[in-house]
């Protein structure tokens, strides 16, 4: 499967770059790209009280620092750090950009694999405070280093599929390997209207001392229009290590509405519900844990006015309450020993990008 995969990556790259009517030194110059490099910055700050320990906290959850900009009008670059990710420093992006038409780009270096969601695990576009379980517990490695190609499809209603191989180890971990791992996605529809998207991954990390295969699949949908909008998705997933595989399920289901407001400075407010679940998937004939599931309520304010997507939150006061529903007895089985993963939780946190 991924040398079948490897040579129809490179057979799309060859081919879209050698048999278009109109060569790369043909195309006009665009006037209007910028070649200066850009800089951007974003900040979380949190305090945070669990409910079920009687515990409190504050700290820095995000400081990101990503430096972005275009060569010309067929090549970018971006590199992009997190000076604090839950107290850790993080190289995050460091990739190059190559984009030959309006229909096919592609990247190289670390990167975000196409089978995450952005709006998951981005700082800027997450719209409640913790992360969603689809994407905390559930998509693998979110960035590796690797090669990613996007095709846009020259059709009325977008299509997009995008492929990658990458490393299967992670962040900064550029190892020697023969079981490379690889990552399709095929999206329909556009974030600023309906979105539904197919997708897969699949890797395998030698670099532990026990290697782990990681296969993943699943499925998501988005509706957005006039600031509502309702977020679905489901991921199955077969981790392996050691000869044994663990089955996992997790969904989600998001809903939320900004409302505009007649402020100089408050731009909006947004309720937000979200409900999320981890389990095992269903097997006849035998017994498995009970799911976990979890209740977020979440009221944003937005002190900068949001864009025809929803996606970018550039300044925003966030007070999440978190309800954990279920047999909390079972929740080692998906999250560990770490009591504070779930449990019953008030948030505040602060998101800013300059």
């Amino acid at each position: 499967m991924r040398k079948f995969f490897l040579i129809s990556l490179f057979s799309m790259v060859c081919g879209i770059l050698f048999a278009q009517d109109t060569n790369i030194s043909q195309i006009n110059p665009a006037p209007q790209i910028n070649t200066k490099p850009q800089f951007r910055a974003t900040l979380r700050a949190r305090g945070e009280h669990d409910l079920s320990q009687d515990l409190s906290r504050f700290a820095i959850m995000n400081a990101r620092a990503c430096l972005f900009g275009n060569l010309n009008e067929w090549f970018g670059y971006q590199m992009q750090v997190d000076l604090s990710a839950d107290g850790q420093f993080r190289i995050l992006d460091l990739e190059a950009r190559f984009r030959q038409s309006k229909q096919f780009s592609f990247r190289i270096g670390q990167q975000i694999i196409p089978f995450a969601q952005l709006e998951r695990i981005v700082p800027r576009m997450v719209a409640l405070c913790d992360l969603p379980w689809v994407a905390q517990h559930m998509s693998g490695s979110l960035r590796d280093i690797g090669i990613t190609a996007n095709y846009r499809f020259n059709t009325n209603f977008p299509i997009n599929l995008t492929g990658s191989l990458i490393n299967g180890s992670g962040n900064n971990n550029p190892v020697w390997t023969n079981q490379l791992g690889h990552s399709f996605r095929l999206q329909f529809g556009s974030v600023n209207d309906i979105r539904f998207s197919l997708k897969t991954y699949h890797a395998e990390n030698i670099s532990l001392a026990i290697p782990r295969k990681n296969e993943l699949y699943g499925a998501d949908f988005r509706y957005f229009n006039n600031g509502f909008t309702v977020d679905a998705e489901i991921i199955r997933g077969n981790l392996t290590q050691a000869g044994v595989k663990n089955q996992r399920i997790s969904t989600l289901l998001h809903v939320a509405k900004m409302f505009d407001l007649e402020n100089e400075n408050l731009k909006y407010l947004e309720p937000i519900v979200r409900w999320d679940m981890m389990g095992v998937p269903f097997t006849a004939g035998k017994t498995r844990p009970s799911n976990v599931d979890r209740l977020t309520f979440g009221l944003n304010f937005g002190f900068r006015p949001y864009n025809n997507s929803g996606f970018f939150r550039t300044g925003e006061l966030r007070l999440n309450y978190a309800k954990y529903l279920g047999s909390k007895s079972n929740a080692h089985i998906y999250f560990g020993e770490n009591r504070s993963l779930w449990a019953d939780k008030v948030m505040l946190e602060f998101t800013l990008e300059i």
